[in-house]
């Protein structure tokens, strides 16, 4: 303990005092209202003669790989408006066009082996929460929304827009059509928005922003510091509502074992019913449909209703290996859960304390979530979510039906990502199962620029546990700037039995410090290099509820960053030690022995620069590992053939070797691997193929998840999803397991009506 207090000690000693100058300001712009009667004409042209009279702003600065340098390439960017409409244009200029790649054509894919061009507008001009829209030369378009400066980005979100685009022999060009129905803000006779742009040169591995007001801030490019303010005057009262039904069907062939686990039996089941109504038949009607409604109470508040949520999911979860005897979060799929899903977060330290896979999954099976409502908005500077979801029993498996719900509350401070807030939520059944219920203050302060605190208060009920409150608390300091020392100082504590019903904590009952330093080195102009990043990390854990050490590791790191947009990072020497107070149940047939162990580790990861069509990353780690030995390699590679295939390999490859006194079979080595290949098929921007394999080499099972998708305009989805789980080497069970062990067949149809 006396050396992490040194630590902390010399690097608040270190830190810089007061707020960072800024580079480079600008006033308000103010910007006049569109009122010609000439047609507006989305085509990405750029040649109506009101973009003349557009506000025009064009002083980008490289992000990367040489930040605040002039970049190699003009980009001109455009902005009017009119009573419905926001209108952004921008020419982005290119020495060599030919050079200007562009391969995804499917909305809401991720953009980032293309040249891109994005448009960020914190619609509140509050500095902490904005949208974004981006596209690349073919026009697709990815909508997000993005909280915390960048911290949280939401990716699910979508919202009615459009955009065109053009190749020029200079280049080539973007026009934005943003209705203002699909902007938050607070109807008034000016309305002050904050604006910042993002442009990707892949031939050139540059990435570019504007306005860059401030190089110093951590995550510059999302910061919104780096704003301009533009004033939009008149802006009227929107109040869209959307109505969006949805249709599902499938089929599903299940093997399971008999009552006498003798043998594997096969039973299909043809639209799955959830015992709404004693009629066959009409229960499989009614649920296998239901629907969303959107309706925006007006610019600041949203109300969103759900009926019989749609559960049928097209993507499949990734299958993971997991090294550790701690539990792993999956990420939420479910469309009407990651809509604002940013709005009811509450993720610090580590923790969730919302997790809303929670809801509706219940001893790995799927409960039929009956109806709920959310509320979203921002007030007077509050910002705020409130949902409620009523979920239904399962008789058969004794799952009670259940009643959730959540409360997020929070008032910004000042005009930076400062804010403090609160989080409440309940599970609650009408039967004898204990309820749960959590209340929790959090915030972030930012004292400089660089310098921010993080800080939480929690407390659980849990009636399973005689109703005694239980708490959890932690703060934490922290400085990145984009250039010269950094750190991160963190404690956080769980008491024994504190249990957020709804949310995810990977360790629970523990104390944990962490003490990161760091010094980082941006390059200005460098043949190859763009920035080094070297330090140390040390973290330590004890259990709460005896105050015995349980966990600690240190290591020194050092990062490299080459300007072609490469990544190489060496971890080494890591040193950990583990209090393992009873046995591990490894796996089937090994089991680690309870003790102390002291384990010396090596670390290498690696990422290719970002300029070809393909891209190719890894890491491996050379260990001890519980008295035994480890090597990991994992790899993916990625491909882009053209805009109508790309396909992706990868690996995740485990080899452990323990003492023969592990096993019970006397087998000494442990293969834990997961290989990954995936098949992209676009055919137009609305009909598009995905294909994901997933064999796992421990479980011998092979998994594939075919998608259809027709997306023939703004809201109308069509999905026809395949699943399939076979054994690969069936005979190596007892009982024999069948070839194929689980398959099926999805179509779901959605059409979201705007009135």
């Amino acid at each position: 303990m006396k050396a992490i207090m040194v630590n902390v000690l010399l690097g608040l000693a270190m830190t810089l005092s007061g707020k960072s100058d800024v580079v480079s300001g600008e006033p308000t712009v103010s910007v006049e209202k569109w009122n010609s009667t000439e047609p507006f004409i989305l085509d990405g042209i750029l040649d109506e003669d009101f973009w003349q009279s557009a506000a025009n702003l064009s002083d980008f600065k490289q992000v990367s790989p040489f930040l605040g340098e002039n970049p190699t390439e003009e980009t001109e960017v455009l902005l009017s408006y009119d009573d419905d409409f926001l209108y952004i244009g921008a020419r982005l200029y290119h020495s060599n066009p030919d050079e200007i790649f562009a391969s995804v054509l499917e909305r809401d894919q991720d953009l980032n082996a293309d040249d891109f061009f994005e448009v960020i507008i914190d619609s509140y001009n509050d500095k902490t929460n904005a949208l974004g829209f981006r596209t690349n030369m073919l026009g697709t378009r990815v909508d997000y929304e993005m909280s915390n400066n960048g911290v949280t980005i939401n990716q699910a979100w979508n919202t009615f827009w459009d955009v065109r685009t053009t190749r020029t022999d200079a280049g080539w060009n973007a026009e934005f059509k943003i209705p203002l129905s699909s902007l938050r803000y607070v109807p008034a006779r000016e309305n002050t928005m904050g604006f910042k742009f993002i442009r990707r040169i892949k031939s050139k591995s540059e990435m570019l922003l504007f306005p860059m007001k401030n190089q110093t801030l951590t995550g510059l490019e999302y910061h919104l510091q780096n704003t301009t303010e533009i004033a939009l005057k008149s802006l009227g009262k929107k109040r869209p509502l959307f109505i969006t039904p949805y249709s599902a069907g499938s089929i599903t062939q299940t093997a399971s074992l008999n009552r006498d686990s003798t043998a594997y039996i096969s039973e299909t089941q043809v639209y799955q019913g959830k015992n709404y109504l004693r009629q066959d038949w009409m229960d499989k009607l009614l649920s296998n449909n239901g629907f969303d409604i959107k309706y925006r109470l007006n610019n600041s508040h949203t109300l969103d209703l759900t009926v019989n949520t749609d559960f049928a999911q097209a993507e499949a979860d990734d299958r993971i290996v997991n090294l550790t005897r701690y539990s792993v979060a999956l990420p939420e799929k479910r469309a009407f859960f990651l809509e604002n899903a940013d709005l009811l977060s509450a993720t610090m330290f580590h923790h969730v304390f919302f997790h809303s896979r929670n809801i509706g999954i219940e001893s790995d099976q799927q409960v039929p979530l009956v109806a709920g409502a959310r509320l979203t908005g921002t007030t007077g500077g509050f910002q705020y979510g409130l949902l409620n979801i009523q979920s239904k029993e399962l008789p058969a498996s004794e799952i009670p039906a259940r009643n959730f719900g959540v409360a997020r509350i929070k008032r910004n401070l000042g005009d930076d990502d400062s804010y403090i807030g609160g989080i409440f939520t309940s599970v609650n059944s009408r039967d004898s199962s204990p309820s749960n219920r959590l209340i929790s203050a959090d915030g972030i302060y930012r004292i400089t620029d660089q310098l921010v605190t993080h800080y939480f208060l929690s407390s659980t009920s849990d009636s399973g546990l005689n109703g005694n409150d239980r708490y959890a608390f932690g703060v934490s300091i922290s400085r990145f700037p984009s250039n010269g020392y950094e750190f991160y100082y963190h404690y956080r504590e769980y008491q024994e039995d504190f249990s957020p019903g709804l949310g995810f904590l990977s360790r629970p009952d523990t104390r944990q410090v962490i003490v990161r330093n760091g010094y980082k080195r941006t390059f200005r102009s460098h043949p190859w290099l763009s920035r080094v990043i070297f330090g140390q990390y040390a973290t330590q854990f004890w259990i709460s509820s005896t105050g015995m050490r349980e966990y600690s590791s240190m290591n020194l790191y050092l990062a490299v960053y080459p300007v072609n947009g490469a990544r190489i990072v060496v971890l080494a020497p890591i040193y950990t030690e583990d209090n393992l107070f009873e046995p591990w149940d490894f796996s089937d047939r090994t089991t680690i022995p309870a003790g102390h162990y002291r384990m010396n580790q090596f670390e290498v990861q690696f990422e290719s620069g970002k300029k070809e069509r393909y891209q190719y990353s890894g890491w491996t780690q050379l260990s001890d590992y519980y008295g035994g030995k480890r090597f990991t390699l994992c790899t993916v590679f990625n491909y882009v053939l053209n805009q109508h295939l790309s396909f992706e390999l990868s690996a995740d490859y485990n080899r452990l070797r323990f003492p023969s006194s592990y096993s019970s079979e006397g087998n000494r080595i442990e293969i834990k691997s997961i290989y990954y290949g995936k098949l992209n098929l676009t055919f137009t921007s609305k009909l598009s193929l995905k294909t994901l394999l997933q064999y796992d080499k421990n479980l011998e099972s092979l998994a594939a998840n075919v998608r259809l998708r027709y997306n023939p305009t703004e809201g109308i989805d069509l999905y026809i999803v395949y699943n399939q789980d076979l054994n690969t080497n069936p005979g190596s069970f007892e009982p024999v397991k069948p070839w194929i062990q689980s398959q099926t067949l999805i179509v779901k149809y959605s059409h979201t009506f705007l009135f």
